[in-house]
C-alpha cells in the first residue's frame, strides 16, 4: 500500500522589530493555497513543494496536501493568520491517516501568541501523528532554529546557497531521507547544537570563497559518516528578539551515532567562532572595515 504523506507549506521571516504585523489577507495576496490546489501550482517549479511533488511521484506516495502559504518579511504573525494555516496543517495530518510529514518551513517565524511558531507547529503535529512517523522540514539557512524544532522533527534540512536557489535540491534530501525511513533503512532523529553567538558565518553568503562554503564543504564530509544523514548549518535571523535568535547546527543522526552528531556539530561551530570576524568584502576583518570607515576609506562598509 503507498505511503500516505502529508506535504504543506507556511513560511515566513519575522522582524519583531517591525511595526507591521503580517496578516491573513497578506497570505492571500501572496500564497496561499490549500489542497489540491498545491499540484497545479507547483509542478516543475523549483521550490521545495516542486521537490516534495517529484519525490511523491518517484517514491510512489500517496500525497496529503495541506496548504501552502508564504509571504513577504514583515513583524510577527497575528493570532489569526498563526491559528488559520498551522490549524489546516495539523487538522490534515489529523484527517489523512499519514505515514510521514514533509514540510517546507521558513525557521524564523514568530507570531503573537509563539516566539517559536515552527517548534509549535511540530510539536502540535507530533501529538497527532506519535512519535514513529518520521518528519522532516526544509529550512531557510536564516533559520533560528531551536531544539523544540529538532525535539519534534527527525531531520532539519537547510538550504545551502545564500541567494536562496537550491530549495527543490533541499526538499528532494529531506524526502530521500523519508523514504529510508519508511522502508526501514533508517531510523533518523535530530540533534540540534546552538552557540552562544547572535550572527556568524558572514550571515551566510555563498557567492564567493569563504567561511560559509568552507562550513558547507566540511557538513557535506561528515554526512559521508557512518550513522550521519543531514548536517545542517543556521546562521540564524538577527532582527528577531528571541531567546534562541542566532546560529545553529542540526544534525539528522541514526542510533547510536548521537556521539559522532555532537562532534561534527562541535567542529563546525568552532570554526564558526574562530572565524567571527570574516566576511564578505576587501577588508579582512569587521575591525579593519570599521578603522577603515573611521579614517575616511573609499570602500563601502557593508555588515547587513
Amino acid at each position: 500500500m503507498p505511503s500516505r504523506v502529508l506535504i504543506a507549506q507556511f513560511m515566513h521571516e519575522t522582524n519583531t522589530f517591525s511595526k507591521l504585523s503580517t496578516t491573513l489577507e497578506d497570505y492571500r495576496r501572496q500564497r496561499l493555497v490549500e489542497g489540491e490546489g498545491i499540484v497545479p501550482n507547483f509542478t516543475g517549479t523549483r521550490n521545495e513543494l516542486g521537490g516534495f511533488i517529484d519525490a511523491a511521484k518517484l517514491h510512489g506516495w500517496t500525497p496529503v496536501w495541506g496548504i501552502a502559504a508564504n509571504t513577504i518579511p514583515s513583524g510577527p504573525l497575528t493570532r489569526e493568520a498563526w491559528e488559520h494555516i498551522s490549524g489546516r496543517i495539523v487538522d490534515a495530518a489529523r484527517s489523512g491517516n499519514v505515514n510521514a510529514v514533509c514540510l517546507s518551513l521558513h525557521g524564523a517565524m514568530v507570531s503573537e501568541t509563539e516566539d517559536d511558531a515552527e517548534g509549535a507547529l511540530l510539536e502540535a503535529l507530533r501529538g497527532v501523528v506519535g512519535p514513529d512517523v518520521p518528519i522532516v522540514a526544509t529550512l531557510d539557512l536564516h533559520a533560528n532554529a531551536t531544539e523544540r524544532m529538532a525535539r519534534n522533527a527527525n531531520a532539519l534540512v537547510s538550504y545551502r546557497t545564500y541567494p536562496h536557489v537550491d530549495g527543490y535540491e533541499r526538499a528532494v534530501q529531506a524526502a530521500q531521507l523519508v523514504e529510508d525511513a519508511l522502508k526501514g533503512r533508517k531510523r533518523p532523529r535530530c540533534l540540534l547544537v546552538q552557540p552562544a553567538m547572535l550572527k556568524g558565518a558572514d550571515h551566510g553568503r555563498t557567492t564567493q570563497p569563504g567561511i560559509m562554503r568552507d562550513l558547507l564543504a566540511r557538513a557535506e564530509a561528515f554526512e559521508g559518516q557512518p550513522g550521519l544523514n543531514v548536517v545542517s548549518i543556521q546562521v540564524g535571523f538577527t532582527w528577531s528578539d528571541i531567546p534562541w535568535a542566532g546560529p545553529s547546527i542540526a544534525v539528522s543522526h541514526e542510533p547510536g551515532a548521537e556521539d559522532a552528531a555532537r562532534a561534527a556539530a562541535g567542529a563546525l561551530i568552532d570554526e564558526m567562532w574562530a572565524r567571527r570576524n570574516e566576511f564578505s568584502s576587501s577588508y579582512r576583518s569587521i575591525d579593519e572595515a570599521v578603522e577603515a570607515a573611521r579614517a575616511g576609506g573609499d570602500r563601502p562598509l557593508v555588515l547587513a
